[in-house]
């Protein structure tokens, strides 16, 4: 009845909305219930067949219950923080009672008695601090689980006179699937980076973790283990700064995730060392362990939160030879043991925890301000961006002379829009450490984001001069450069960003977009292309890749990456527009249509998205909506020249040339110089009997027109021609309409040819009529 009761109870769980919400998590439930279920019935079947009496007793075991109320402690505390760990607590309960009765299944499929406490509790809440599965790959949760259990009930071996579990439960199951998701690259079905970082957002986290962790290590002796391990990241941490000026650690003094497995992660009793000097080696190869697990990951590019949870069970294979090596003759001289001997064990453990409180406290004091730092950091990079000014100005207050909290909230000052203070910050810290590359990159792109890019040279050069094979650096100088008109060394600045790392995506996109404005199209294509197939997923280099080929007059070719770009991010207004206008060019205005109006209602009374819509409509002959379109853009932008010509194609389009005639007179009012408007109006004027005939006004307008296009257009100098013979003046009208017709012929446009020698050869025929 146990395991069946725990099944139903994860199946109850089940059923609730916020599992139900997701298929792949209801799922996930009712599988791992299913499981438990078929177990449960085999192992009855099994027992009834030998005649077996399964038992059950009772066992509450110290560190157990206590471990369960540190990790709740932090759990809740946390969760008050980054309200996903409250939203997940059905999860965390299904977990438990999966667990439960795994372990009741487990015992009962090899013995005759199982020990019932809370056991459990430690094993799933400290995986559950450390790493969890989302949603869509939540049965991978109970997987991991299950290996957990299953370690500890099969991986023993002798351990001074009895049989015992190798590994620490959680610890060998998170370090196993660790080195999956590492091998495999799929970080992004766990939350692990999400809870290494949000893990520093509650204030005094640090303080309450060694809180709510002394009662065990008080009874368990667990203290020097922690201890050891803390200090010894503590000093590598101070080393490296001291010899580098750059801190080890992202997070100070030491990352709070790792800070939490030094205290719960591998302090486990049973899987640890027993002599005094072993946990202290035990606790000195952790730290050590951490160190160059974060080292290797960073160099490897790879998220950098396994740190803590790769070393644990390489360490619990050690115990017993780092035993063996603190009682052999060349160590035991240091074994603290030695001291003290009469000592009862809790005494001993209280000195160990005094050492470690006076350890505590003291680097506490003298990194108390660089936590603030820390934790404004950790906001910032979750976007909480208030929140992380507030700290900011805090630290700041604090420790007004560190260079890099001033460049920290300048940077975040710049993403609150705030660019003006931003710069203040920048060049404060430079003053306070004027050769740090990354505030003077910073100071760089604050000016160029003001429009400053003659005054963001200075910065960014410096920056270059002091990292000259920093393909960022030279990057950003690359696009400062162009956008000042030194667009031939801004060119090369470019490439040479490409040349230090041709896999930079940002590099391609930055190098395209600056070909796009030396005019250089064809070869902006290439370097935006190679940009979209190293980082397929960035709207902003789809889209200016889309706008390449639409430059490059490829607009069929340039839909399928801005279609991509608006799937990637609908609301991204200049993807629309751009898709919009390569389904215009390609001759597919329906799809224009939809495009534009998907903009439109983005943007809603917006005239530069109504004006596309309207142009997309008339090429797909929907006039009258293009009519009622245009119409409630003059009304929200009269001053809009471009509505009313447009408005006036479309009149003309339904045939209603006194309304066409006047929207096209409002254009040339509000842009007397526009051919287009002009041109129209003459050709209206000259041969539109619905409109009121004016010939020797359509002359001077298409004159006018004519002259502003250099004689060069031939459909300007056909409608000239028309006012001239409509007037009257045939030969004006011939000579117009022959040099029409030559322009026509050399620019191949057959159609405007035809029709051009139609109408001369009746201006011909009008001018031999007496």
């Amino acid at each position: 009845m146990l395991p069946l009761l725990f099944t139903l109870l994860l199946f109850a769980l089940g059923l609730l909305p916020t599992v139900r919400s997701n298929g792949n998590l209801l799922w996930s439930f009712l599988g791992a219930a299913a499981a438990l279920a078929l177990w449960t019935a085999i192992l009855l079947a099994a027992a009834l067949g030998r005649g077996r009496t399964l038992g059950l007793q009772f066992v509450l075991r110290k560190q157990h219950y206590l471990q369960a109320c540190s990790h709740t402690s932090i759990l809740l505390y946390w969760g008050w923080y980054w309200r996903e760990v409250y939203h997940s607590a059905p999860l965390i309960a299904g977990q438990l009672a999966f667990a439960f009765a795994l372990d009741a299944l487990l015992a009962w499929s090899r013995r005759d008695t199982y020990s019932l406490g809370f056991g459990p509790f430690p094993i799933i809440f400290s995986t559950n601090l450390f790493l969890w599965f989302k949603p869509d790959w939540f049965y991978l949760q109970f997987l991991m689980v299950a290996v957990g259990f299953a370690a500890k009930e099969l991986l023993t071996w002798q351990k001074e006179g009895r049989r015992t579990h190798i590994f620490n439960p959680s610890s060998f199951t998170l370090m196993l699937f660790s080195v999956v998701l590492l091998a495999t690259g799929t970080t992004g079905i766990t939350w692990g980076p999400e809870i290494a970082t949000t893990q520093l957002n509650p204030p005094h986290i640090y303080l309450l973790i060694f809180l709510v962790t002394l009662p065990a290590q008080f009874l368990f002796g667990t203290a020097p283990m922690t201890w050891a391990a803390v200090t010894t990241a503590y000093l590598v941490e101070v080393v490296y700064f001291a010899a580098t000026g750059i801190h080890f650690f992202p997070e100070r003094p030491v990352p709070i995730a790792v800070f939490l497995g030094m205290h719960l992660l591998f302090t486990d009793p049973s899987t640890s060392p027993r002599s005094e000097l072993g946990r202290l080696l035990f606790g000195m190869l952790y730290g050590l362990g951490v160190v160059a697990l974060l080292a290797l990951l960073t160099h490897w590019h790879l998220p950098t939160f396994y740190d803590k949870l790769l070393p644990v069970p390489i360490l619990n294979l050690l115990i017993q030879w780092i035993d063996r090596a603190a009682r052999s003759n060349l160590l035991k001289r240091f074994d603290p043991g030695a001291f003290g001997r009469g000592w009862l064990p809790r005494r001993r453990n209280l000195a160990y925890i005094s050492i470690w409180t006076i350890t505590f406290v003291t680097i506490t004091v003298v990194n108390g301000a660089q936590a603030t730092l820390v934790r404004a950091d950790s906001l910032f990079s979750q976007g909480r961006i208030n929140e992380a000014l507030s700290r900011y100005r805090e630290f700041i207050a604090a420790d007004p002379n560190d260079a890099e909290g001033h460049n920290n909230f300048g940077a975040a000052l710049m993403q609150s829009g705030q660019v003006d203070a931003a710069i203040t910050e920048f060049q404060r810290s430079l003053e306070l450490s004027p050769e740090a590359p990354r505030t003077l990159d910073n100071l760089g792109l604050a000016l160029m984001r003001k429009g400053e890019f003659a005054s963001a040279l200075s910065p960014l050069q410096r920056e270059v001069a002091l990292q000259p094979n920093e393909p960022a650096a030279h990057d950003h100088l690359g696009q400062a450069l162009v956008q000042a008109g030194r667009v031939d060394q801004g060119l090369r600045s470019l490439q040479r960003a490409i040349d230090l790392d041709p896999q930079r995506a940002e590099a391609h996109d930055d190098l395209g977009v600056a070909l796009m404005q030396a005019g250089k199209f064809p070869e902006a294509v290439a370097s935006l292309r190679r940009a979209s197939e190293l980082d397929p997923d960035s709207t902003e280099t789809l889209n200016n890749f889309g706008v390449a080929l639409l430059r490059a007059g490829q607009p069929v070719d340039a839909i399928i990456p801005l279609q991509h770009a608006v799937a990637l991010q609908p609301a991204r207004m200049e993807a629309l527009d751009n898709l919009a206008q390569a389904l215009l060019q390609s001759g597919r205005s329906q799809e224009a249509v939809a495009s534009f109006e998907q903009a439109a209602k983005l943007r809603p009374g917006d005239p530069d998205a109504l004006n596309g819509l309207a142009i997309a409509l008339l090429q797909a002959g929907r006039f009258a909506d293009a009519v009622s379109t245009l119409r409630h853009v003059t009304q929200v932008e009269p001053k809009s020249a471009e509505a009313w010509g447009n408005l006036g194609v479309a009149y003309s389009q339904m045939q209603q040339m006194r309304e066409a005639a006047s929207a096209f007179q409002h254009a040339i009012d509000l842009q007397p110089d526009s051919p287009q408007a002009l041109t129209a109006l003459a050709w209206i004027e000259a041969t539109e009997h619905d409109a009121p005939l004016n010939p020797e006004h359509a002359i001077r307008l298409a004159s006018r027109a004519a002259e502003l296009t250099g004689q060069h257009d031939a459909h300007v100098l056909d409608v000239l021609a028309a006012a001239y013979a409509v007037d009257g003046r045939f030969p004006d009208a011939i000579r117009t309409s022959e040099a029409a017709e030559k322009l026509a012929a050399s620019g191949k446009d057959a159609d405007l040819t035809a029709r051009i020698r139609a109408r001369l050869s009746i201006y011909r025929r009008h001018s031999r009529q007496p």
